[in-house]
């Protein structure tokens, strides 16, 4: 982001010019300098380009140009600039009379706070006549800064830092606020990891990060067995059900079959009516034996 600073009306180029100042986005009003409060016909030049003028019954002419939406005549003599830019620097011309515009632009880059030890490079630009005027800073402690570049910012730095130019035999300055903050500190700093060596020895910092690596892990490991088992429960619970559904099967199959076993064992035909038992022969009685 681009700080643009002072607007500044600088100098004059006849013995009648005055000298305006304002910021980017202000308002500035040039003076025509003819010493006569009523002047029936004026006209204002940006450069080689009118911009606005008056007829003689009174009326306002606005010319073509980038700024025609921004200016009005106040009266016949008053020149009103609102929502100055930076394209508005460069000279204007009411009759005989020259001003000039000096448009000032400082900034930084980076923009906006620095942290401590980073490389920021300063920018002053003056436009609106040539040669363009030398410039120069002064630190916040108004020390001159011979290079605009600050390669290792520190917290002195902090401040209004101030553009400074001559032109026209007097001297104007243009300023930025350079805000520098300290590094982001991280877990464990330096300066407590020092405390901590001299109090109890080079192995306490090592213990304590040891016992904070354990307690993290023993809350993954207590997680991690409090799943197991939960997935073990589940799995044993599936299996006995598969068993006592396997048992409860096996036993209806053996009654089925036991049934089937006593039915047919139980004949319902008559059993064979018993052959009549028939008479010994009579026949020669047995020898005797000797």
């Amino acid at each position: 982001m681009k700080a643009v600073g002072l607007l500044v009306v600088l100098g004059a180029l006849s013995a009648a010019g005055e000298v305006f100042h304002t910021k980017v986005g202000g308002t500035v009003t040039l003076q025509c300098g003819l010493g006569i409060k009523e002047v029936p016909m004026v006209k204002w030049y940006h450069k080689d380009n009118q911009i606005v003028g008056t007829l003689k019954n009174g009326q306002t002419v606005k010319g073509e140009s980038s700024m025609k939406e921004r200016i009005k005549l106040k009266d016949s003599s008053t020149l009103e600039i609102s929502t100055v830019k930076e394209e508005d620097a460069g000279e204007f011309t009411c009759e005989t009379v020259k001003h000039t515009l000096l448009v000032v632009s400082v900034s930084t880059t980076p923009s906006g706070p620095v942290q401590k030890g980073s490389r920021v490079d300063l920018g002053c630009e003056v436009k609106g006549v040539e040669p363009t005027p030398t410039v120069q800073w002064k630190r916040p402690n108004g020390k001159l800064q011979v290079s605009s570049k600050l390669e290792s910012v520190a917290l002195s730095d902090a401040g209004k830092w101030m553009c400074v130019f001559s032109y026209g035999g007097k001297e104007y300055t243009d300023s930025i606020q350079i805000e520098v903050k300290e590094p982001t500190p991280s877990t464990t700093t330096p300066s407590a990891t020092q405390t901590s060596k001299s109090a109890s020895g080079p192995s306490q910092p090592k213990s304590v990060n040891v016992k904070d690596f354990l307690t993290k892990w023993w809350k993954w490991i207590t997680a991690g067995v409090c799943c197991l088992l939960l997935v073990i429960i589940v799995i044993a619970s599936i299996f006995f059900k598969r068993i006592k559904r396997k048992k409860k099967l096996q036993m209806l199959r053996t009654g089925r079959q036991s049934l089937r076993a006593k039915k047919y064992c139980q004949c319902d035909q008559p059993t064979a009516a018993r052959k009549p038992q028939q008479g010994r022969r009579k026949g020669n009685p047995p020898a005797l034996i000797l």
